[in-house]
């Protein structure tokens, strides 16, 4: 089979399964659950230590993008949880993405209190 079939036929995985896209908010988790791949790939990569994943850092810059529409579905987030310590900055950065026209699959395991307050908005 030639280079050009097979690059066709190679299998998407990760993210690109779900979605174009990926939009994070902050680096590290409050909930710091041990299975979790985004802080073994941090902590590979030298971009977390271990005893700090559990203790978030946000991204400025992430929170006050102005989003515009992007081509595909986008994941929110990708790299931590929706927690009542950062539901002000999630919901404000989806809104903005909804506003533009995005479609959006939320991936968490937020808390009930984060439900009802996405659910509300």
């Amino acid at each position: 089979m030639n280079k050009k079939i097979q690059s066709k036929l190679k299998a998407v995985n990760g993210v690109g399964e779900w979605a174009k896209k990926s939009v994070n908010i902050q680096s590290g988790c409050e909930h710091d659950c041990r299975y979790c791949y985004a802080k073994g790939m941090a902590c590979r990569f030298h971009q977390a230590s271990p005893a700090s994943w559990a203790h978030p850092t946000k991204r400025e810059g992430a929170v006050r993008e102005k989003y515009r529409k992007m081509g595909g579905r986008i994941m929110f987030p990708t790299s931590h949880d929706i927690t009542p310590e950062n539901i002000g900055d999630c919901l404000e950065v989806l809104l903005k993405l909804l506003q533009a026209g995005n479609e959006v699959l939320i991936v968490s395991k937020p808390h009930l209190e984060c439900v009802k307050v996405l659910c509300a908005e």
